[in-house]
């Protein structure tokens, strides 16, 4: 069924009989139906945007049935109302606090401690309390867990970087982009940091092979952009601004 995937359960649509022409018809649960669903004709190649109602609940569907010997009109009217309409609003999750993260990641990892996801989260959760050490501990294991993940490197790096132990965080990210040559963002963050390290070569190198993987890629012409006006090249740095200006636009 073509339902956006944020209903919440149980799942809104509930089929109760199947029609000549492949068409079921359906009950719809959720809190703006009241005590009883309308009856609706859903097809499964259409939005539930385009189920008319049948019937506005089971008792008079049934007594539809019962009038026309078993063979009531089953086409749904739209103008009556349709199934989406009586679809309860996705609710959005809380968001996990870093202490919550840390509680349950604790349980995962007491009963699978190769969990590597969960050693992430726990770092995540670590350098967004502030505690860089034990967020390094967790992401190293991550990375031992599974070292062909780019990602936990990259996370590796971004928090050495953020503790200042900058030359392992460019190891890091070096490993990242090993990994994974053609993610820009990665590109870009080794090129930020190659850029404070004065190794405008290659820094720039990154910056434009991210532009060459992605046009659109702001993070890279704005780290080339200093580099241009650190090296003294005014108008190669005024048309990464003039492109920059645009894309931040295009954002707006």
């Amino acid at each position: 069924w073509k339902v956006d995937r944020a209903v919440p359960h149980p799942y809104p649509i509930i089929p109760f009989c199947s029609l000549p022409n492949n068409e079921l018809l359906v009950f719809v649960h959720g809190s703006k139906v009241g005590d009883e669903s309308p009856v609706f004709d859903a097809c499964h190649e259409e939005f539930p945007s385009t189920w008319g109602m049948v019937a506005p609940d089971f008792t008079y569907f049934l007594s539809m049935y019962l009038d026309a010997q078993g063979y009531p009109l089953t086409i749904g009217n739209e103008e009556e109302g349709v199934a989406s309409q009586y679809f309860d609003e996705p609710k959005e999750k809380e968001e996990e606090t870093p202490v919550q993260i840390l509680q349950r990641t604790e349980k995962m990892l007491t009963e699978n401690p190769d969990h590597a996801f969960a050693h992430y989260e726990r770092a995540n959760a670590f350098k967004d309390l502030g505690n860089l050490s034990d967020a390094y501990i967790s992401i190293s294991k991550a990375v031992e867990l599974d070292g062909n993940d780019p990602f936990y490197h990259f996370i590796k790096g971004e928090i050495l970087n953020e503790g200042g132990e900058y030359r392992a965080a460019l190891i890091s990210y070096d490993t990242a982009v090993n990994l994974n040559p053609d993610d820009t963002f990665y590109l870009c963050c080794r090129a930020g940091l190659l850029f404070q390290f004065n190794k405008l070569k290659p820094s720039i190198d990154d910056c434009n092979r991210a532009i060459e993987l992605d046009s659109g890629c702001l993070l890279a012409y704005m780290i080339r952009k200093d580099i241009y006006e650190l090296r003294g090249m005014e108008d190669k740095a005024e048309m990464d601004q003039m492109i920059i200006d645009k894309l931040e636009q295009q954002d707006d």
